[in-house]
Order: structure tokens, then C-alpha cells, then sequence
């Protein structure tokens, strides 16, 4: 049941056109000649993915402690709710910022927007990857023996392969259906033709569907440990949790 709710997060993190965005929009740093390639454009979650990563357990989740109160602040289902929510997020934003591209190109003779308003959706799509993918592969090895120990990690490629199919059954459905009566596609060759925001907006909202879904696999699902993981607790005594 979690697996399969957290299908959906590779969808959303894949679906992105941002290239095809970049490649029409203002991509110059500053004053400066230089131009950010279109294709280079996913380096924001490329970043957030890897700072977030690597700073989480040594300076983020003590900070989050000493907040709270809590040795354990975030359990894996938690963390894997939060990576589907941010998912989400980044589909809104990408839906908001095409809106506004769209506007842009639409009035002649203003300068086309900064490639620059693609990052936040990026930012977002890389903590959803720090967040839902790590606390996958953290609840798979869990949760399954350690004689499964390599099938935990190769769900995790199954689903993100599952997430492509679907991703191109959507993106065909939704160009057959918009397409009806001679319009142009809302995944069109044309960006300014196409809708490109309607179809983040769509996914957004499936997201959303799937989060729910995902609440309650997390309820109705109560796994049964089999590997048990230590943590230091806060009197400096290791103490047992459940994955």
C-alpha cells in the first residue's frame, strides 16, 4: 500500500517540461552575457537534493529536536506524506509561473521572463526527492527482511518505472481529449499555443488525490517491523524504534 502511494511523487517530480520553458525565457544572470542552458535547468534540484540530503542528520535534525523536544521528530511514513505534499507544491508553482510566461510572451515588445522563476518548482521537486525517496528506501529496508534487503532498493526503481508509464498514458490522454474539435493540444510543440499550466494544475490536483490515498495507507496500514533501527536518545542511552 505505501508503494503504491508513493508512485505518484515520481510522476510529479518527472513531469516537469521546465527545458522546454527555459529554452523561451530570459536565461542571462544579472547584466552578464552568460546564459544558463536551457538543459541545466533541473540543477536547483540537483542542489536542494543534495545540500538537504547531506545536512539533514547533521545539522538539521538537531535543530528540529532541540525545537521540539522530540528525539524522533519525523517517522518515515511522515517523511514519505511530506515528499508527496512537496510534490504537489511544486506542480502548483509550476502551473503559477507558466501562467505568468504565458502573460509575458502574450504582450509584445516586453522582455520575455527570467528562467529564473522556474527555480522554486525545482527547489520544491528536490526536497520532495530528499524527503520521499531516502524515507522509501529507510521504510522498505525496515519494514522487509534483510534477506530482501536488494528488492527494497529495486522497488524503488519499479515504481519510479511505473511513474513513467503513467506519465506518458496521461500526457496522451489529456492531448486526445483537448485536442477534440480541431483546438490546439494543452501539451502542444508551441508552449504559447498549448496549456501547459492547466496540465500542472491537473496534476497537482491528482497529487493531491494521491496524498490522501497515501493518509490512508499510512492508518490502515500498520507494518510489521523486521529489522529494528537504533537511535541515540536524549539521555545518551540507545533506545529502540520502530521503523
Amino acid at each position: 500500500p505505501m508503494w503504491s502511494a508513493m508512485v505518484m511523487s515520481f510522476l510529479l517530480q518527472s513531469s516537469s517540461f521546465g527545458v522546454l520553458q527555459a529554452a523561451t525565457m530570459d536565461r542571462r544572470i544579472g547584466t552578464t552575457r552568460f546564459q544558463i542552458p536551457a538543459g541545466s535547468i533541473s540543477i536547483f534540484e540537483i542542489l536542494t537534493f543534495t545540500v538537504w540530503s547531506g545536512c539533514y542528520d547533521s545539522y538539521i535534525l538537531p535543530v528540529l529536536r532541540r525545537i521540539t523536544g522530540r528525539q524522533r521528530v519525523l517517522t518515515l511514513k511522515q517523511r514519505m506524506g511530506i515528499g508527496v505534499f512537496l510534490a504537489v507544491a511544486s506542480m502548483a508553482v509550476a502551473s503559477a509561473v507558466e501562467t505568468r510566461r504565458r502573460e509575458a510572451a502574450a504582450r509584445h515588445g516586453t522582455p520575455p521572463l527570467s528562467a529564473l522563476w522556474l527555480a522554486p518548482q525545482y527547489v520544491l521537486m528536490g526536497l520532495s526527492g530528499a524527503f520521499g525517496a531516502i524515507a522509501q528506501i529507510e521504510f522498505y529496508y525496515a519494514v522487509l527482511p534483510k534477506s530482501m534487503g536488494s528488492f527494497a532498493l529495486a522497488l524503488l526503481f519499479f515504481g519510479g518505472g511505473v511513474a513513467s508509464i503513467m506519465s506518458t498514458t496521461i500526457v496522451k490522454l489529456v492531448n486526445v481529449v483537448t485536442s477534440k474539435g480541431g483546438g490546439a493540444p494543452w501539451i502542444s510543440d508551441d508552449l504559447n499555443q498549448g496549456r501547459y499550466d492547466f496540465y500542472y494544475g491537473l496534476l497537482a490536483v491528482l497529487g493531491a488525490v494521491d496524498l490522501v490515498y497515501l493518509v490512508i495507507c499510512a492508518n490502515v496500514f500498520h507494518e510489521s517491523t523486521q529489522n529494528m533501527t537504533l537511535e541515540t536518545g536524549a539521555d545518551g542511552e540507545a533506545e529502540e524504534f520502530r521503523g
